[in-house]
């Protein structure tokens, strides 16, 4: 029995010990509870405080009746997320500003709702924009990228402008899709006035020395031309002939790299010839512009088609898929005309990939009919292309010029004949003559020959 007592003795003394441990908490409490006073009840009528929460989201009718003062409260606290060390926080805050830039449902954000946060949120970036830590700069950019995809506000043109010119690269690139939907916005209010842009955009595709980001400074030109329903027709003309310019001179540049070497990133082109050739944009293009266009594309397929045979590795597989891309472009051009003989000479270059071998690389290229056949688009439209009003009566060069050129600068320009039949006059050579030609095309980049 005496194990039965220590037991009890043992009971007794641990329940001894948690009240010794507990009175004092208790007590504690007890006394602090006698010490605090009752809260002073509010006074009639007034106010009560604002809640914290409420700079945490936009009530959805202010997004129809806006409030200039909720819209502020709200964006300044959230772009002070995106200047903090919180890395949750700075997510938090980032998707905030992208959820709140248009409504959950119906009725849609209104126009003015959305310029009034647009013009907003580009003022409270400032600090972040000069921020040190990248981390905040590359969360602005992002937040700035989607809230300009909602909005499309040419309010947001100076955040984008100085993104653009960010010494990170990540962050530059989030610039550039930015710039895809406000560069629409800046030409439509005021074509000239997005010079600005339009050269940030251009310097920013430049930037990095491996060409990663010029295929997104091309699309960042692109305005959009999926959906141009937004615009008149004279303002979509003169949106188009304020980048269709810069378009060319930058793909142009860098096609004739494929002179001496390859570009960086070689099938960075892509989104360029396709933007180019796109009716919507083929046809808001001035006739110098389209002729332009089409030179554009013989020199790619000429100089990049006879650099792939030189190449090997990734270079000469981007080469490559270039050339086969020219060829699709080539098959847009003939339809933007109407010709069907245009899109028929298409197959030998799409057909190029990034196995074939030289012999099919350059079997491809010759299977474009030459200048010296002068097959292809009928006189008018071969007049329409060329911005010739007169018929293809003409081309604007003396034949005597014509011939000095030589036929050999000719035949490596293979698609211009279906463009410009009349510069068949241009290759009255000999067939030893073009055989000479042939043999030096094939271990040596000629220059093609300039589309009057």
């Amino acid at each position: 029995m005496s194990w039965m007592n220590r037991n009890r003795r043992c009971r007794r003394q641990r329940r001894l010990l948690l009240l010794a441990c507990l009175c004092p908490l208790y007590c504690g409490s007890s006394a602090l509870l006698a010490q605090t006073p009752p809260a002073a009840p509010a006074p009639a009528g007034a106010t009560p405080p604002a809640s914290t929460g409420g700079a945490e989201n936009i009530p959805e009718p202010i997004k129809t009746a806006p409030n200039p003062t909720i819209i502020t409260a709200f964006v300044n606290a959230q772009v002070a997320k995106l200047n903090g060390e919180d890395v949750e926080a700075r997510r938090v805050g980032r998707e905030k500003l992208v959820n709140e830039a248009s409504s959950a449902g119906t009725p849609p954000a209104s126009p003015a709702y959305q310029t009034i946060y647009a013009t907003t949120l580009n003022g409270a970036l400032t600090p972040v924009l000069s921020s040190p830590n990248v981390a905040a700069r590359l969360n602005a950019a992002i937040a700035l990228a989607r809230v300009a995809e909602k909005t499309g506000s040419a309010a947001l043109a100076p955040a984008v402008t100085t993104l653009l010119a960010d010494k990170s690269e990540a962050v530059r690139l989030w610039a550039l899709r930015a710039a895809k939907y406000v560069l629409p916005a800046v030409l439509q209010a005021n074509p000239a006035g997005g010079n600005t842009l339009i050269n940030g955009i251009v310097t920013a595709g430049q930037s990095d020395p491996a060409g990663t980001l010029m295929s997104d400074a091309y699309e960042a030109l692109s305005l959009n031309f999926t959906d141009t329903t937004k615009y008149t027709q004279p303002q979509w003309t003169a949106m188009v002939g304020a980048t269709v310019p810069v378009l060319l001179k930058t793909a142009g540049d860098r096609a004739n790299i494929y002179k001496t070497g390859v570009p960086p990133t070689p099938a960075a082109e892509k989104p360029a010839l396709t933007i180019l050739t796109t009716s919507n944009v083929w046809k808001a293009q001035t006739p110098t512009q389209q002729v332009q266009t089409v030179q554009l594309l013989s020199d790619l397929l000429s100089l990049a088609a006879n650099r792939a045979t030189a190449l090997q590795g990734p270079d000469r597989e981007q080469v490559l898929l270039l050339v086969q891309h020219v060829g699709r472009v080539i098959w847009v051009a003939g339809a933007n005309v109407g010709d069907n003989n245009v899109k028929a000479i298409t197959p030998a270059l799409t057909a190029i990939g990034p196995n074939s071998t030289n012999d099919k690389i350059l079997a491809g290229r010759a299977g474009v009919p030459g200048a010296d056949q002068g097959e292809g688009l009928g006189e008018a439209d071969a007049a329409a292309v060329a911005g010739r009003g007169d018929g293809g009566a003409g081309d604007g060069r003396d034949e005597a010029d014509d011939d000095a050129e030589g036929a050999g600068d000719v035949i490596c320009c293979r698609i211009a004949p279906f463009f410009y039949p009349r510069r068949s006059r241009r290759v009255n050579a000999s067939a030893n003559q073009r055989e000479h030609v042939a043999r030096r095309e094939r271990v040596s980049v000629a220059t093609p020959p300039r589309i009057a």
